[in-house]
């Protein structure tokens, strides 16, 4: 899907696209 990295679980991808958003300032939501 793009990512890097492969989070372990539904939760960590969670705060993983929260992070990036926040990181990057992306409005894009990954699964939509």
């Amino acid at each position: 899907v793009g990512w890097r990295v492969a989070p372990a679980s539904a939760e960590e991808l969670e705060s993983f696209c929260h992070l990036r958003v926040a990181q990057e300032g992306w409005r894009v939501a990954p699964g939509s």
